[in-house]
């Protein structure tokens, strides 16, 4: 009997009675989350993390973010990559627990390195900002890169563009830049649309190309970047680079 194994307290049996109870109709949710729970408490990494959303969210539960903070921290220090950013959050935002600036960029750099995107993003906001800890713009452009990589977010790929740009954290390279400026731009971001034109007008990093300029200027444009209709116009008289050189400094 499943039901009779789980309550000797063996996991693989707790976990398999829980989708046997997801699965039944109608589901009995207070059956379910009595065993998301025993099955947490005996060190299941994906019921830690389940019982701890609920938890969060009083989802079936009465809320507790402190025991959902428990609960997050026991699955992140066994390698849980998403309860490592959840917990983190619950640091940032100082949910149930105190906020704590070293313990939260641990759990983020965690949480980022096991693959999680959202996590990579806001270590490198940290990082770059110095939030609550020293500005770090080399581990700053690591992120951000990483961030870009995995997820095409175009702030990312941007804000590792600029740092190619102007050589923050990493050494300059405008060809890199020039790349990942383009991949933002691609991927909605007007203003990169903007930046990438004027480095093909210029022949910044690539090669000079004024059809492809005007491309990226009209895209800018039709995505309600104010400035790209001036720069439409000084594109023709080639002072396009020249006004919006300021990117470049």
């Amino acid at each position: 009997n499943i039901k009779m194994s789980a309550n000797n307290g063996f996991v693989d049996s707790m976990v398999k009675y829980i989708q046997i109870l997801g699965e039944s109709n109608p589901k009995d949710e207070n059956e379910i989350l009595k065993y998301v729970k025993l099955a947490a408490d005996n060190d299941h990494l994906v019921s830690m993390l389940y019982y701890g959303q609920c938890l969060e969210n009083g989802d079936g539960v009465e809320m507790n973010k402190k025991d959902a903070a428990s609960y997050y921290k026991k699955a992140a220090d066994r390698g849980n990559a998403k309860a490592q950013n959840r917990y983190g959050k619950m640091l940032f935002n100082g949910e149930g627990i105190s906020v704590d600036k070293k313990e939260r960029i641990k759990y983020f750099k965690m949480a980022a390195d096991n693959g999680i995107e959202t996590a990579m993003k806001n270590i490198a906001m940290i990082f770059y900002h110095g939030i609550g800890i020293e500005c770090n713009k080399k581990e700053a452009a690591k992120y951000f890169k990483m961030h870009a990589k995995t997820s095409n977010d175009y702030e990312s790929t941007f804000n590792y563009g600029l740092m190619c740009l102007k050589g923050e954290g990493v050494p300059e390279n405008h060809i890199k830049a020039a790349k990942y400026f383009k991949l933002a731009a691609d991927n909605g971001n007007a203003e990169t649309m903007l930046i990438y034109a004027t480095m093909l007008d210029k022949g910044e990093g690539i090669q000079v190309n004024i059809d492809e300029s005007k491309k990226y200027l009209l895209m800018a444009k039709e995505n309600g970047y104010e400035d790209a209709k001036e720069a439409l116009s000084l594109i023709k008289n080639k002072q396009l680079f020249e006004k919006y050189c300021h990117h470049f400094k």
